[in-house]
């Protein structure tokens, strides 16, 4: 990003950018996802946005940075309960939050995380396995999984796999929070799994 503003109005502006951005590759795809449909979205002129951004890879760059940082502050961030149940309800509602208004946002971000911005993908999901295995660590008396890394490596991607392919127009995002913590808790706690 060439210029992240430090007056309010220049902070208000870049953000209204990014919010637009959200909103035309929710609509029409990162293919199609232009700098003028981002600007005509934003109310801005192009020439506006091209004092904030050097190109359209710049700003959804900066789009998934955000989405990336709110995850892993949520996860790292993430108070341990008086029960595993309960941390991992803290944990889901943490890391999802910011998309439980547009589900859409879930499906049109990993698009983004697949492709090109693959690496900052796979660096986030680190630090956020970094996270979730120290929640795991506090409740060690209730878990049966021996490797909590790889605990918590299944924990993360059972939640990143079931928040993508979930058809979130046909399921509420709290049934999705309740579906995915029903998997979490089921996994780290049974002791005779039916194979």
């Amino acid at each position: 990003m060439k210029n992240r503003g430090k007056q309010k109005r220049a902070k208000n502006t870049i953000q209204t950018i990014l919010n637009a951005a959200i909103q035309v590759l929710v609509i029409h795809g990162y293919e199609k996802a232009t700098t003028n449909r981002v600007a005509e979205r934003a109310g801005y002129s192009v020439g506006t946005l091209y004092q904030y951004f050097e190109d359209k890879e710049d700003i959804y760059g900066e789009v998934i940075d955000q989405a990336l940082v709110t995850l892993v502050q949520g996860a790292a961030n993430c108070p341990i309960e008086a029960t595993l149940g309960k941390t991992l309800q803290q944990f889901l509602q943490r890391i999802l939050q910011g998309v439980e208004h547009d589900p859409a946002i879930i499906h049109a971000l990993e698009a983004l995380l697949v492709g090109q911005f693959r690496a900052k993908r796979d660096s986030a999901f680190e630090l956020v396995v970094g996270s979730t295995t120290r929640l795991l660590e506090a409740h060690r008396s209730e878990i049966v999984v021996e490797d909590l890394n790889l605990a918590a490596r299944m924990v993360v991607g059972a939640s990143e796999g079931l928040s993508n392919g979930t058809n979130l127009h046909r399921m509420k995002y709290h049934e999705l929070e309740a579906h995915i913590l029903r998997l979490q808790v089921a996994y780290l706690t049974m002791k005779n799994p039916i194979i």
